[in-house]
């Protein structure tokens, strides 16, 4: 390992995977998220470790981009799929008065894997009842 040790591999992992992101995107002053896209950035990065009935409420990050989560370590019967409990939710409906219904996603997780999405997603978790952490780094994409 690196003197920095292995938040600085996973720094290094996260800031390839978002400017490979970042050239993925279109470009256009008339796109609303990709216009915004900032030419350089600050990454801020913490901890997430939930146990049987830890949960995160709908939320967005305001003063960020770009938002994601790595996922470290998922509970068995997170990864069993058997209900979305553990899992990620976008689009959350919070009765604001719409045309239409909202799109919801969920999202399963995985050890290793990586989401991406624009900071202004409403997101939440699922509470799991498994007796095993969920473990994650979230992360924020701050233009500097």
């Amino acid at each position: 390992l690196d003197e920095a040790g292995p938040v600085a591999e996973l720094e290094q992992l996260l800031r390839s995977a978002i400017d490979e992101f970042c050239s993925q995107l279109p470009v256009s002053a008339e796109h609303p998220f990709a216009a915004r896209k900032p030419d350089d950035y600050w990454l801020t990065l913490w901890s997430v470790v939930m146990h049987t009935q830890s949960h995160q409420v709908p939320h967005i990050h305001p003063s960020a981009w770009l938002s994601g989560v790595y996922y470290v370590e998922v509970p068995e019967v997170v990864l069993a799929g058997d209900s979305n409990g553990g899992w990620i939710e976008f689009g959350i409906d919070l009765h604001i008065y719409a045309r239409s219904e909202p799109l919801v996603e969920f999202i399963q997780p995985e050890e290793g894997l990586l989401l991406l999405f624009p900071s202004y997603f409403y997101h939440r978790t699922i509470a799991h009842e498994a007796d095993q952490r969920r473990i994650s780094m979230a992360f924020d994409v701050v233009p500097a």
